[in-house]
C-alpha cells in the first residue's frame, strides 16, 4: 500500500473547519471537527442529511477467529470555533459490513469500543448507528497487527439541519447518501488544511463536491478547497473513487498509521475508493499531501518509512488514549 504516515496526532477537522494553526503541530490532542457533513448547514457543517439510525444487521457473536483488533473512539461533531474537547458518544452500534461472522461492539461511556479479529491487510467497511445521528460508513485497510486509533476518532453528525437553501437544491439523506472528505497538508512538524486542492469523484452523478470557507460556511461558488475539505451530496448507492489534485509542489496519497482509517488507498494514486449507501454519509475520506520530493511512504503493517525507520505509537501508531 502506498500511503503517507503520521502517528500521535488527532486528525481535527476532517470536513469541519475546526484546527487553526496553533492545533496542528505534531502531538496535538484537540479533536473538534466534523468528519463529514451531508446535509448539515452552519459552522463546520455540523447537522445533517436523513433520519437517525437503527441498529447495523452485523454479527453477534464472537467469531474466535485470528485477526487483528481494532480499538477506536467515536465523538460527536462539535462547534469548529470551540476549544473544549467534546465527550465520546455512548452507545454507538459499529459493525462491519457484509461480515456477520464479526461480532458487533457498542462503544462505552466515553465512546470507546473494540472490534475483534477483524480480517488483517484487508478492505472492510465499518457501519456505525445511532439515534439522532446519521448512520456513518467507515471504509478502512486493516493492519496485519492490532489497530490503535483512538487519537484519531471517528466524528459523527447529528441529524436535523438541511444545506438545501444555502446551496440551491434539495439534499435527499434518505434515499441518497453523502459524501464528507478533506485534504491536508504538510505544516511545519504537524498539519492543516491545504488550500487550493480539489477533489474529483468518478463515477460522476453527484452534486457536488462544495467547499467550506475557514468559519465552516459551505459555499457553492468556491471551486477549490479554502479550508480542510468538502462534500459530495445526493450520491447513489454504490463504489466510488475520490481523486485529489493538491496546490503545485505537493505530493498526496492515502493515510496508513498502520492502518488506512479514511478510504481504501488507491497505489500510486492520490485517491481512494469507498462505497455510499443510501440514507448513511461515508464520512472522513482523504489524503495527506507533502512537500513534492519528500513523500512518506509506508506498508500497512509495519508502520516503517525509509527515512526513519518506525514510526513511535506503540502496535496501533497512536498512543492509547482509553
Amino acid at each position: 500500500m502506498n500511503a503517507k504516515t503520521f502517528s500521535g496526532i488527532g486528525l481535527c477537522a476532517l470536513l469541519a473547519a475546526a484546527c487553526s494553526a496553533d492545533k496542528v503541530t505534531s502531538g496535538a490532542r484537540p479533536v473538534t471537527g466534523d468528519s463529514g457533513s451531508g446535509g448539515a448547514s452552519g459552522a463546520g457543517g455540523n447537522g445533517g442529511q436523513g433520519g437517525g439510525g437503527g441498529k447495523s444487521s452485523g454479527g453477534t457473536g464472537d467469531a474466535g477467529l485470528a485477526g487483528a483488533d481494532l480499538k477506536w473512539k467515536v465523538l460527536p461533531a462539535s462547534d469548529p470555533n470551540s476549544d473544549a474537547p467534546p465527550s465520546g458518544i455512548a452507545g454507538v452500534h459499529v459493525c462491519v459490513d457484509e461480515h456477520p461472522e464479526i461480532a458487533c461492539a457498542d462503544s462505552d461511556a466515553d465512546g470507546f469500543f473494540t472490534l475483534k479479529h477483524l480480517p488483517q491487510t484487508s478492505d472492510v467497511v465499518l457501519e456505525l448507528t445511532k439515534d439522532g445521528y446519521i448512520p456513518q460508513l467507515v471504509a478502512i485497510e486493516t493492519s496485519d497487527i492490532d489497530m490503535n486509533a483512538v487519537q484519531n476518532p471517528v466524528q459523527m453528525t447529528p441529524t436535523g439541519a438541511d444545506l438545501s437553501a444555502t446551496l440551491g437544491f434539495t439534499v435527499d439523506g434518505t434515499n441518497l447518501g453523502a459524501i464528507g472528505f478533506f485534504v491536508l497538508g504538510a505544516v511545519g512538524s504537524g498539519f492543516g488544511p491545504l488550500p487550493g486542492s480539489t477533489a474529483t469523484l468518478t463515477p460522476d452523478g453527484a452534486k457536488g463536491p462544495f467547499y467550506y470557507h475557514a468559519d465552516g460556511q459551505y459555499d457553492p461558488a468556491l471551486k477549490k478547497t479554502e479550508s480542510y475539505g468538502g462534500a459530495y451530496l445526493n450520491v447513489p448507492e454504490g463504489n466510488y473513487k475520490l481523486t485529489f489534485t493538491p496546490p503545485p509542489g505537493y505530493d498526496c496519497a492515502g493515510i496508513s498509521f498502520p492502518f488506512a482509517g479514511w478510504g481504501f488507498p488507491v497505489a500510486n494514486e492520490p485517491a481512494v475508493t469507498f462505497p455510499v449507501k443510501k440514507g448513511h454519509l461515508t464520512g472522513g475520506v482523504g489524503n495527506f499531501c507533502t512537500p513534492n520530493g519528500n513523500p512518506i511512504s509506508t506498508d500497512g503493517g509495519s508502520h516503517t518509512d525509509a527515512s526513519t525507520g518506525p514510526v513511535d505509537g506503540g502496535p496501533g501508531g497512536a498512543k492509547d488514549g482509553g
